[in-house]
């Protein structure tokens, strides 16, 4: 069976790249956006295709359109909404955030590889 992908939706070019890395090395999908607002184009252009990734990977703090402003956006989309969200924070308080914006969970930054691939798998 295939694998369904996993959008990260980080704005530090160096994290995503190595986020992608270390996902590919486990034989999973990856989709790539800089903001929340390139994530939800690309969430349109693939439900069309019928392939919406099984798990998004989701930073706080970007330009353009923040997590928060990604996440009620995601919600307003009956068929995004059915996508679970982890959370990707350096804040103190990520689990307190990703508890407010209802998401499945969250992983603190900088994160372990094995913790990455603990949740990943959870979800996917």
């Amino acid at each position: 069976m295939k694998r369904k992908s996993i959008l990260v939706i980080e704005d530090e070019a160096d994290i995503r790249s190595s986020l992608e890395e270390a996902l590919e090395l486990e034989s999973y999908p990856v989709l790539t956006a800089s903001n929340g607002r390139t994530a939800l184009d690309m969430l349109d252009q693939y439900q069309k295709k019928d392939e919406l990734p099984g798990l998004i990977l989701l930073d706080i703090s970007m330009p353009e359109m923040s997590g928060l402003e990604f996440r009620e956006k995601q919600m307003a989309n009956p068929e995004f909404a059915k996508i679970p969200v982890v959370l990707m924070s350096a804040a103190t308080d990520t689990q307190k955030s990703a508890e407010f914006m209802g998401l499945s969970g969250y992983l603190k930054k900088p994160m372990e590889i094995e913790e990455l691939y603990s949740i990943v798998s959870r979800y996917t």
